[in-house]
């Protein structure tokens, strides 16, 4: 209650204008817009009745509690922080002169007077070219701002990088191969994807007449994003949404002529002496909602300012697509991890953290969003979750990448892990392995379990005691030899350095899993854990994915390899052996609970 009292100086609230009270099923909603309270119970709805009037009027809290029977304080106290908790509240503010968009200004910050204040006072400039920036400066207007500037600026409809752009020779010369970014994978000519994206940007003129950037409008024909919905927009922000939508293809703006010869779904072909600068009418119709969208957007920012608050992990945009959906979905921006970073010491060790984290999966949902997301989402589709969990993500490339786990969940983490690879980037320190895990721990593990697995450690094959294998590791093997009918080798080697690899191959020689870690049972469970998730999906005969996934036949995420590996390495570590890095910017993958570290012999 002391929060709702002192939000402003004298901790008056009222309820949000055109909230209405009515009975439901014997129950009392009290709604606006998308938001609602249920106030239930005979006693509950008393008191609602008899404190309604004088909230929407505007009251101090502690003196309504205070005239509340004392039996009843404790319920009205609960609707308040429930009301408010839902965006009911509203300070009560001094009056101010109206603006026409103060009923979207009531609906979207506790202080909408001052947010009003603050419109009727401030200048933009929209920046672009095209229907899209005729829509959104129409709409900046509308809503009162002080003063809107348009600036227009020419549509480039296709970069290239800039050995692309250098003049090319008119006469014959000697063929070379098409140059290659640093990053070994970005030929030279493929469009950059910033210019001919970008539709509209909204800046807003700061007290040193500087201009801050607020929102902007991004796309093409087919998909278009607003946005950020939750924060102002930044250089950083905007490179990572231009360069997702980028990647989906296609890159005509709505609202621009584009290749008029070829029909397009939707838009009505153009007759002789048809002005062919004007869109079409579902071109003209999409440009109009992503300018009014804008325009919402920078509405938002300007609630924003009167009433800061911390903005979500991923920021949030509004997406539309050609049929004219629109729905926000949140777009997480990973940065490329650096090749440097912060050396981990045993004092890693001593922060306790969950590898079996049971809402690691829900916090990663954010990095497969279907428009927005980094890499595809993991689904287990027609695929068997007997004896062990599967789960296929189709990537850019159109790879099916295969994700093996004791459950259907773990499968999903595994192969998203993995997916993340590629945003992740070429993180090496000192040749070292980089790690991925949805804990500090599990982190380190991956890191190391790799390191070690492409090292000459000396490796001496020595018998395996059958009788050694827990119980995991014999269902597993029976599982593979018995019910998926495959003929297997398990072979033990130990290294001096403490640790033991178990390989399964089949009768061919072909190596089905692989694992790491100070005991042969640990080891043998975590490579048959691979070997049986292989096994098992090609002879599933699935009918939604390949029988040849991309699929990493060595374990570092089963529970008793985790932990092994992880308690060698902090050993390692300790005696000079080992160096463990948590790479520059791993921070910034924070937000869907993916930690980084790597791995490296000194």
């Amino acid at each position: 209650m002391d929060a709702i009292a002192t939000r402003d100086p004298r901790g008056e609230v009222r309820l949000r204008s055109g909230t209405r009270s009515r009975e439901l099923d014997g129950r009392i909603a009290v709604s606006a817009g998308s938001s609602a309270v249920i106030v239930d119970g005979a006693d509950a709805q008393a008191l609602w009745t008899a404190i309604e009037p004088v909230l929407r009027a505007g009251v101090r809290p502690d003196r309504l509690l205070a005239a509340v029977p004392e039996h009843g304080r404790a319920v009205v106290a609960g609707i308040l922080e429930r009301l408010d908790a839902h965006q009911l509240l509203r300070e009560v503010e001094p009056p101010t002169e109206p603006v026409p968009a103060l009923d979207h200004l009531e609906a979207v910050t506790r202080r909408p007077a001052a947010a009003a204040r603050l419109v009727a006072s401030t200048t933009l400039r929209v920046r672009g070219a095209g229907p899209v920036v005729r829509s959104v400066v129409a709409h900046l207007g509308a809503a009162g701002y002080a003063r809107v500037v348009e600036q227009p600026e020419p549509q480039q409809p296709e970069a290239q990088h800039p050995e692309a752009q250098q003049p090319q020779p008119q006469h014959p010369g000697p063929q070379h191969p098409t140059p290659r970014s640093s990053a070994g994978s970005v030929p030279a000519t493929v469009p950059a994807p910033v210019p001919g994206l970008v539709l509209a940007r909204v800046e807003r003129q700061a007290a040193d007449e500087s201009w801050r950037p607020v929102a902007f409008a991004a796309g093409d024909a087919r998909t278009v994003v607003v946005g950020p919905c939750d924060r102002d927009a930044d250089e950083r922000l905007e490179a990572a949404a231009l360069e997702r939508v980028a990647r989906s293809g296609g890159h005509e703006p709505p609202g621009t002529t584009g290749d008029r010869s070829a029909p397009r779904p939707g838009v009505r072909p153009q007759g002789p002496g048809e002005d062919d600068e004007a869109p079409s009418a579902p071109e003209a119709l999409l440009a109009e909602l992503v300018g009014a969208q804008l325009a919402l957007a920078t509405l938002d920012s300007s609630a924003r300012e009167v009433e800061p608050a911390p903005p979500a992990p991923a920021p949030r945009y509004l997406v539309t697509t050609s049929g004219l959906v629109s729905e926000r979905r949140p777009h997480v921006a990973l940065p490329r991890l650096g090749r440097d970073g912060r050396v981990l010491d045993v004092d890693a060790w001593a922060t306790r953290d969950v590898p079996a984290d049971p809402v690691a999966l829900a916090r990663l949902e954010p990095v497969w969003d279907p428009v927005l997301g980094a890499v595809g989402e993991p689904l287990p589709l027609d695929l068997p979750q007997s004896p062990v969990g599967l789960a296929a993500l189709v990537d850019d490339e159109g790879r099916t990448l295969g994700g093996i786990g004791t459950t259907t969940a773990a499968a999903r983490v595994d192969v998203v892990l993995d997916a993340l690879r590629v945003p992740a980037g070429p993180a090496v320190h000192r040749a070292g392995s980089l790690g991925l895990g949805v804990a500090a721990a599990a982190a380190r593990a991956d890191a190391v379990a790799r390191l070690v697995e492409r090292s000459d450690l000396g490796w001496r094959p020595v018998p395996l005691d059958q009788l050694t294998l827990d119980a995991q590791a014999s269902r597993l093997h029976t599982s593979l030899t018995r019910r998926l009918g495959v003929r297997v080798g398990v072979g033990l080697a130990r290294s001096s350095s403490g640790l033991c690899r178990v390989d399964v191959r089949d009768a061919d020689g072909e190596l089905l899993g692989r694992a790491v870690a100070t005991s042969p049972a640990a080891a043998a469970a975590g490579a048959l854990l691979r070997a049986v998730g292989l096994a098992q999906w090609q002879s599933s005969q699935a009918a939604l994915v390949t029988p040849d996934p991309v699929l990493d036949v060595l374990d570092t995420r089963s529970a008793p390899v985790r932990a092994e590996v992880d308690a060698w390495a902090r050993a390692a570590v300790a005696a000079g052996a080992v160096q463990l890095v948590e790479p520059d910017r791993a921070d910034g993958w924070g937000g869907v609970g993916v930690h980084a570290a790597v791995a490296s012999w000194t």
